[in-house]
């Protein structure tokens, strides 16, 4: 018979894992939290060291973690308490320990999809597509869901520029969903990326720029990075062809080949505050965030306006030190200029201390000046969602 209480605790856990799924980190913590008052079982404790994880609250969700007792746990609940680490470390872009603890949780369930598509990604945010590769390839021939495996061997190929390869790996994750946009998409790119490359024909550098650019922010790597190779051959020493080509490099994880492209710049010219917001960029993405904050300050010096007090605040944020990332985003807010970017990141660091409602103030205040930011919105809605589970919703 269903006791009282069980109806809220199966809605607390329902909602945490939706929310945990959507992003919607702030809903997640306070249903978690909820959640583990009536139950102090394992499952319960593992979503609330995921919430925490999320929140970059590491300390907090380690704990969690440690103070799991392990001798008498099923296979099941092995297999669940490492995958809870392997998220941990993920978020905190410690990839090859995500691996490790991601390897123990394949070692339980060897045919199941999942475990191999998550060590795969792990490996090629690490930027080693090779064991990347291997790992997708896996993954689909196991039990779950092929097309996802197969959509991510296609991402890894295409970061190789094995286009043909990636072509084929979208087009077989299509065959088995057909309504799958993120495979049509993916498959859009390196489909005009082949044709691009084998076109014979002159261009301008301006039509190849744009072409580049274009590629770039909407996502198109290898269409972008076609575009960007064209472009080098007709304009070798622009310094901002540099800068673009390391981003583009850094969106795919190809580091080292970021660096050497940042290495080329002349950091004593124009583009020294770009090339430094560059640099702070590729250190980000590979978890070496004290030195991605240092090339922020060096940009900081360089241009006061540049917007680098931000990524400096999120560089803090995403090492786990929260409380400096305020202070910084809060005198981002006070420097000249518009201060949206900075309210947006604030108004994110708030919501995941439960910080509620001085995050819906400042994310009101960014939605004001910038009515369409969608990361601003949705971080709002949740704010709003976290509230009216604690009652104290306006």
């Amino acid at each position: 018979m269903m006791t009282a209480d069980e109806p809220s605790r199966s809605q607390d856990f329902d909602v945490t894992i939706d929310a945990l799924d959507d992003g919607r980190i702030a809903t997640a913590l306070v249903a978690s939290e909820r959640l583990l008052r009536g139950d102090k079982t394992l499952i319960p404790r593992l979503l609330r060291a995921r919430a925490l994880s999320k929140a970059w609250r590491f300390a907090e969700s380690e704990a969690v973690l440690l103070a799991e007792p392990t001798d008498d746990l099923s296979a099941e609940q092995q297999w669940v308490l490492y995958r809870s680490w392997a998220v941990l470390r993920g978020e905190q872009r410690r990839h090859f320990d995500e691996v490790e603890w991601l390897r123990c949780a394949t070692d339980l369930r060897p045919t199941e999809t999942s475990g191999w598509i998550m060590m795969g990604c792990a490996y090629a945010l690490a930027g080693r597509f090779t064991e990347a590769a291997a790992c997708h390839q896996r993954a689909t021939v196991c039990d779950g869901d092929p097309d996802e495996a197969f959509l991510n061997l296609g991402y890894v190929l295409r970061a190789e520029a094995r286009f043909e390869e990636a072509r084929e790996a979208f087009a077989r994750a299509l065959l088995l969903t057909p309504d799958y946009p993120e495979a049509r998409s993916a498959l859009a790119d390196v489909s005009k990326a082949l044709a691009a490359s084998r076109r014979q024909s002159p261009t301008t550098r301006k039509a190849t720029w744009k072409a580049a650019i274009e590629g770039w922010r909407s996502d198109r790597v290898a269409s972008g990075l076609v575009a960007m190779d064209r472009y080098d051959a007709l304009d070798p020493h622009s310094e901002p062809a540099k800068i673009l080509r390391a981003e583009m490099l850094i969106s795919i994880r190809r580091f080292s080949e970021a660096e050497a492209s940042l290495l080329r710049v002349d950091d004593s010219g124009k583009a020294r505050a770009s090339c430094y917001a560059a640099w702070g960029s590729l250190r980000d993405a590979q978890g070496r965030f004290d030195e991605a904050i240092s090339w922020y300050g060096r940009q900081l010096e360089v241009d006061p306006r540049s917007g680098a007090d931000t990524a400096m605040g999120t560089s803090y944020a995403m090492s786990g030190r929260l409380d400096e990332a305020e202070r910084r985003f809060r005198g981002a807010m006070r420097r000249p200029g518009d201060p949206s970017g900075a309210q947006r990141e604030l108004g994110h660091i708030l919501r995941m201390q439960l910080r509620l409602d001085e995050a819906r103030d400042v994310l009101e205040a960014c939605l004001h000046r910038k009515p369409r930011s969608e990361r601003a919105r949705r971080s709002l809605e949740d704010v709003a969602q976290a509230s009216a589970l604690l009652g104290n919703a306006r």
